[in-house]
């Protein structure tokens, strides 16, 4: 196991972030460093930003040519997160969950059951707020694996 990064996440309801701290690093340059987090931008364009907008988007059959939301750890997921859930979402709010983390603490629904996106047709896959949650979290850690991995093997 690999101890030279401490890696922390700020899971937010409206953005994510991805902070790292090089335990190995001369005492003079030791500092939190927030790490950019690729994202599909735009169908085929994947960026890095600074935020993770907090945003899951649950395509359909028709919504994306194949392979329009291959990511560079996953070729053909199955719902994504970031830049292009938020723009996409707009478009068809639908197929959008947003702000999942605020239906993580409301006591009214049970959190495990899949109920987003809320007030979805019943064609629409519905996830839990803990799965949607796990999906953001899931991006940044395959986010941080991938630009770990490309530092490594440049």
């Amino acid at each position: 196991m690999d101890t030279r990064y401490i890696v922390g996440i700020d899971l937010g309801t409206t953005n994510s972030a991805l902070a790292q701290f090089d335990t190995a690093a001369p005492e003079a340059e030791a500092r939190i460093a927030v790490e950019p987090v690729p994202q599909l931008v735009n169908p085929n364009e994947v960026e890095e930003r600074t935020l993770l907008p907090s945003f899951l988007y649950v395509p359909g059959e028709m919504d994306f040519p194949k392979g329009a939301l291959a990511l560079p750890w996953e070729r053909e997921p199955q719902v994504f997160a970031g830049e292009l859930a938020r723009k996409r979402g707009a478009e068809n709010p639908v197929r959008l969950v947003a702000s999942a983390k605020s239906w993580l603490s409301y006591a009214a629904v049970n959190r495990a059951a899949p109920i987003l996106p809320w007030g979805a047709p019943e064609e629409v896959r519905k996830l839990s707020p803990v799965e949607v949650s796990a999906q953001y979290l899931a991006h940044l850690r395959q986010a941080w694996d991938a630009g770990v991995n490309a530092k490594k093997h440049p």
